[in-house]
């Protein structure tokens, strides 16, 4: 059965779009069949994420419009085998909610994986991908702002019937975490009252070419990522030399 799973965050720079197209092309070097879909309207950046922008032709209001059949919509690249990103509109678009479901159920049918690439915040673009998706993956960095702009976006998650899997904190720095600078991605995790799903160390790494991708701590972090969606378990942490301060929440 094919899993459709939307990735959001509190804020915008937290590298969501990043986590999305590396996730969505380990998987697919693991050989399933995945779609990628850009809900981010106006911005679109998953195709720049993966060096696709010169191949878009369509995009999602081209597919709900007929102008393009879905899987003539679809971009994809001999790099990255088993993928394909369906592109975000390039300008205000006015999708409703149904229309954008229809769009990531049709993929449903021809992938093992559909992740759509929400936009950041609570905004009408959240809640149209939010209510197309039967999972959620939130993302977050680990300084306080950002966290707290992420547990918003998971109580926003609330009001679907969605699976929230976890959480990702990316860009984390093994040097800010054993100065007390930053926040221990089990701390978040138990603040937030989900499961952490793994951390991913500061980088600017995006898998260019799966078949022969370069070994580093960032590639191992976004398998481990994978395999834990994939069945569960411990996911990737940055090690630190010294325990670290907690925090609490306070709910009203």
């Amino acid at each position: 059965m094919s899993r459709i799973i939307v990735v959001v965050s509190g804020k915008g720079g937290v590298g969501k779009t990043t986590v999305t197209a590396n996730l969505g092309v380990i998987l697919g070097g693991m050989g399933y069949k995945v779609t990628l879909i850009d809900a981010d309207v106006g911005l679109n950046n998953l195709d720049l994420a993966l060096g696709l922008e010169d191949r878009v032709v369509y995009d999602v209001f081209d597919v709900i419009e007929g102008r393009a059949a879905p899987e003539e919509a679809l971009v994809g690249s001999q790099n990255f085998p088993g993928v394909r990103l369906l592109p975000s509109v390039k300008g205000s678009d006015g999708i409703r909610q149904t229309a954008f479901q229809a769009v990531a159920d049709s993929y449903a049918l021809i992938s093992d994986f559909v992740i759509i690439d929400a936009p950041a915040g609570v905004e009408s673009g959240f809640h149209r991908a939010a209510a197309a998706a039967k999972e959620a993956i939130i993302v977050t960095t680990p300084q306080l702002s950002a966290v707290k702009d992420a547990d918003r976006t998971r109580s926003a998650l609330g009001v679907y019937d969605i699976d929230i899997k976890g959480l990702v904190v990316n860009r984390v720095r093994q040097s800010a975490l054993e100065r007390g600078e930053e926040i221990r991605g089990e701390l978040i995790a138990e603040f937030m009252r989900v499961k952490l799903l793994g951390e991913l160390p500061e980088s600017d790494y995006i898998l260019r070419n799966a078949l022969s991708p370069p070994r580093s701590q960032a590639r191992e972090a976004y398998i481990r990522l994978a395999e834990t969606l994939l069945n569960g378990g411990e996911g990737y942490r940055v090690k630190t030399k010294r325990k670290l301060f907690a925090f609490k929440r306070r709910d009203k």
